[in-house]
């Protein structure tokens, strides 16, 4: 399997999880937390139904990766972040992620996936 491949899967799974968001109404961006080539932690965004504005998919996995691994390092680790609604995803609309001991695959990040996916 190539890095590529590799990417496309956790990015694919990123993507699936920001549809929890959709259905949920929230804005529909999708996380995962990736050691290994494991998934260590899956979540989307939800700061409406949560009433917490930091409830974001990024932060929310990030937190349930600490928590699962019992370290809030996370220094090997992996975070893919996706939106589910694409159309807007020219990189310059998209956020910026600020990486907290790990490395950040997003839909910009990746521009051969970003190429499958979205229409420049």
């Amino acid at each position: 399997m190539t890095n590529f491949d590799i990417d496309e899967k956790f990015m694919t799974l990123a993507l699936q999880e920001s549809r929890k968001s959709q259905e949920m109404n929230e804005v529909p961006v999708g996380a995962i937390v990736v050691m290994n080539d494991k998934v260590i932690s899956q979540a989307h965004n939800q700061p409406i139904s949560q009433n917490d504005p930091t409830s974001h998919a990024e932060v929310n996995a990030i937190r349930k990766a600490s928590q699962n691994l019992g370290n809030y390092r996370l220094t090997d680790a992996t975070l893919y972040v996706m939106p589910e609604v694409l159309s807007y995803a020219y990189p310059s609309k998209i956020p910026a992620y600020i990486s907290v001991g790990c490395e950040i695959i997003s839909v910009t990040s990746h521009k051969a996936f970003l190429a499958k996916w979205v229409d420049l």
